[in-house]
Order: structure tokens, then C-alpha cells, then sequence
């Protein structure tokens, strides 16, 4: 619309200036062609050259032009009453209009006229003052100007005033999103403000974002059911197997049972995976348990690793939890770790929290890797036994404890750094210390 306003206000601008324009060439015309056809009517009349020139010049001046008139009848060729006159029009071919400024920078208009009586030629130059219609022309471009600025100024106010109840309503719709992305629980819709839009949409989302948290809910109730049923049996078979492995069988029998014990194992790793995962954040929150996060790394860590923790590093926490998540870390190391495993447990500060990593030999993870392994069912090209579960649990741990994952590259750029926080730190002690240390505030 301001395109269209500036482009209607020039239009207005320049046809009013060549509306001038052409009213002042036809001024300019008139009065030197009235000049000529007064001196033809005078001599007709009876005057002399001079005195019917004279006449003329002194009628046409009286509207305020300047004329230079040249007749052959006249002694001397010319007259003229040329005060003022620019000196540019003097030398104006017959037919000819200009614009000129005189030496005050006065804006003036003349056209020179031809006049042919038999042999002889008659030629008139008659210049008018246009400085006011230059004036006329620059008020009403200011003038143009401003009611411009006012109408799209104006404009913009209504647009504003209009949408503002709208925008408004969509900003509260979108915070509302973005608070229940990490929400177990639908938060109240805000209420619907604006246009009759505006409402349609907010209860259409509400209600899309219902259907999905039903969705969720559904799906993790019915995750939990399965993993509840299967881990009573799995818990069955255990015991049985034991309980052979203990009477004593054929060593072949022994290697089989075995095997079915590591199957076992790494089913229940998975069905308490998707206990965790499947649980609300709110229903599994850690407990009021001071956990030492450094006695946890040293039992867990395999043998040959490198441990490198303090004497206590004290969090609320979960144990069960944390030590499923560890195992998961010290897991992951042993499958990818090029056949080394977990080389190094590390237990550190990071601000107020605990920092608990696991760091090995291995290959290493790409960058986009690194940023996609703690996604559900995620799974390294070579990976073809895990279930894409055990980083996606400590994500969900690490979170739990009002922490969160990560993934580098090793010492050096060698080997990967798995590594979850926890917080709030409430104790760190080292070795080489006299006293416990607390956390920075």
C-alpha cells in the first residue's frame, strides 16, 4: 500500500507540473502572438511603425510579460520591454519554448512567434514569470508528502490495533507449546482470544495435542505392561539356569547355559530400559537418597580402566538408576570401543553439578552420530545385536536428575567421551584434601 500511496502522490505531483507547464507555453504563445497581431492592427488603424509598435509593447506589458519584438518596419529592426527578461530567450528560434533564470535565479518562461506579412517577417518574444508556479509545484510535492507519511502512518496504527489481539493470542499459543514439549501432563490451552480464527485454531491444537499425549500415555502403559510380564519369567528362567549351572553339567550343556544366561541379561537390560523410559518424569522423580556418584564409578568400571574420581562426590539420586546408566556407558564402551572397552571412568565437577564419563579407544562417532545416539532405537551402522535403548536411558536418567548427555571426541581426538550430569552437587571431597569441599553456589 505505501508503493501505491508514493506512486498516486507522484502522479498528482507530475501532472499538476505539466498542467503548469503547458499553461504557461500557452501563456508565453498568446502574448507574443497577441503582440504581433496588436501591431498589425494598429498599422492597419492608420499609426505609424513605431507608435503602433510602442502600443503594443505597452498593452502586453501591462499583464506582467517582457517582450522583445522584432518588425522590418521599424528603424533599427526591433523593440522591446525587456527588464528582467533572460538573456537566453533573446536569441529563441520562431517556434521555440524554454525555461531560463535570470540573474536574480528567477525561473522564467518564453516562446519566440513568426509573423509572415508577404516578404516581410515578424517576429515576437514574449517571456512570463513561472516562479510561482515552480512554488505551487514544490508545496504540493511537500504537501503530497505528508499526507502520505499520515495515511501510512495511519495505516499502520489501524493494521497494529486489528492484529494486536490476534498476535497476541498466537504468542500465547505458541508459549503454551513450547511449555509442554517437556510437560508429562497437558497444561490448560490459553484462552482464545481474537478472531473467530484465531479460536478455531487454538482449539484445534489443543485438541490435536490431547490426542497425542493420549497416544503417549497409551503407549506407555502398554510398554510397561509387556516389560512387567516379561520380566517375571525372565527373572524364573534365571534362577533355573543357575540353579543347572550349580548341579553341575555336561560342558556342553555348561556353554549352552551360559549363553542363555547372557541372553537373559541383556533382555532384562532392556526391559528395565523401557520401564524407565516408559515412565512419567513426574511419577519418577529421584528419591531423597544421597548417592556417592565416585563409589558407584569404582565399582562398576571394568577391569583394566582407568579410574579417575574423588574420594566422594555426594548428589541426590536414584542408585538404581544410576548404576543402570553407568552400566549402559561401560556397555556401550565395550561394544564400540575397538575391543579395548571403557579405557577410563571419570567422575568431575562441572559447575554445580556431577559429571559422570566413560571414555574409550574406539573408532569414535561422526559429528552427526554424536548428536543422534541418544536417540530412541538409534543404532551405529555396525551395530547388530543392541537395541538402541542404553544411551536413550541415560538421557532419560541424566534428565531425571535435572542433568543432561553428551558426546566428544577422546583425548587427543581418539576414542569417544560419553558422559551425564547430576544435580545439584552437594558434597565433593578429594583424597588429597582435609576437608570436604562444597559445591559452588
Amino acid at each position: 500500500m505505501g508503493p501505491a500511496l508514493a506512486a498516486v502522490a507522484m502522479a498528482s505531483v507530475a501532472i499538476t507540473a505539466r498542467s503548469l507547464d503547458l499553461a504557461d507555453d500557452a501563456v508565453a504563445r498568446s502574448r507574443a502572438d497577441g503582440a504581433l497581431r496588436l501591431y498589425a492592427q494598429q498599422l492597419a488603424d492608420g499609426d505609424r511603425p513605431a507608435e503602433a509598435l510602442r502600443l503594443a509593447l505597452r498593452t502586453i506589458d501591462a499583464d506582467g510579460a517582457r517582450l522583445v519584438v522584432r518588425v522590418p518596419e521599424v528603424p533599427g529592426g526591433s523593440a522591446e520591454r525587456a527588464d528582467g527578461m533572460p538573456l537566453a530567450f533573446r536569441d529563441l528560434a520562431p517556434g521555440v519554448c524554454a525555461d531560463a533564470r535570470d540573474e536574480h535565479g528567477t525561473a522564467w518562461h518564453g516562446c519566440a512567434v513568426r509573423e509572415v506579412v508577404g516578404e516581410k517577417e515578424r517576429v515576437a518574444i514574449a517571456a512570463i514569470l513561472v516562479q510561482p508556479h515552480r512554488t505551487v509545484v514544490r508545496e504540493l510535492a511537500a504537501g503530497m508528502l505528508g499526507i502520505v507519511v499520515l495515511v501510512l502512518l495511519a495505516i499502520v496504527a489501524a493494521t497494529r490495533m486489528t492484529v494486536r489481539r490476534p498476535l497476541e493470542a498466537l504468542n500465547e499459543l505458541v508459549t503454551w507449546s513450547e511449555h509442554i514439549v517437556d510437560r508429562e501432563t497437558l497444561p490448560p490451552a490459553p484462552r482464545a482470544t481474537g478472531t473467530t480464527e484465531v479460536a478455531r485454531l487454538v482449539a484445534s491444537f489443543e485438541g490435536l495435542v490431547q490426542r497425542l499425549f493420549n497416544a503417549i500415555g497409551r503407549e506407555r502403559a502398554t510398554a510397561a505392561h509387556i516389560a512387567h510380564e516379561l520380566r517375571t519369567p525372565l527373572t524364573g528362567l534365571r534362577i533355573e539356569l543357575e540353579k543347572l549351572l550349580a548341579d553341575g553339567t555336561a560342558p556342553a550343556a555348561e556353554s549352552a547355559i551360559e549363553r542363555m544366561l547372557t541372553d537373559v541379561d541383556r533382555l532384562t537390560r532392556v526391559i528395565q530400559s523401557i520401564l524407565v523410559l516408559s515412565a512419567p518424569k513426574e511419577n519418577a522423580r529421584p528419591g531423597e537418597i544421597v548417592v556417592n556418584v565416585a563409589d558407584l564409578a569404582r565399582d562398576l568400571a571394568p577391569k583394566g580402566a582407568t579410574i579417575d574420581a574423588p574420594d566422594e562426590a555426594l548428589v541426590h539420586a536414584d542408585p538404581r538408576l544410576v548404576e543402570l546408566a553407568l552400566r549402559n556407558l561401560v556397555d556401550n564402551a565395550r561394544k564400540y570401543g575397538g575391543g579395548a572397552g571403557a579405557r577410563i571412568v571419570r567422575v568431575s565437577r562441572a559447575g554445580g553439578a556431577v559429571r559422570l564419563s566413560v571414555i574409550d579407544e574406539g573408532p569414535g562417532v561422526d559429528a552427526e552420530g554424536r548428536t543422534k545416539m541418544f536417540d530412541r532405537y538409534w543404532r551405529a551402522a555396525t551395530d547388530r545385536s543392541g537395541s538402541g535403548l542404553g544411551l536413550a536411558l541415560v538421557r532419560a536418567v541424566a534428565e531425571r536428575h535435572r542433568g543432561h548427555v553428551e558426546a566428544n571426541p577422546g583425548p587427543g581426538g581418539k576414542g569417544l567421551e560419553v558422559a551425564m550430569t547430576m544435580s545439584p552437587l552437594l558434597e565433593w571431597h578429594d583424597e588429597d584434601s582435609e576437608e570436604p569441599k562444597k559445591p559452588p553456589e
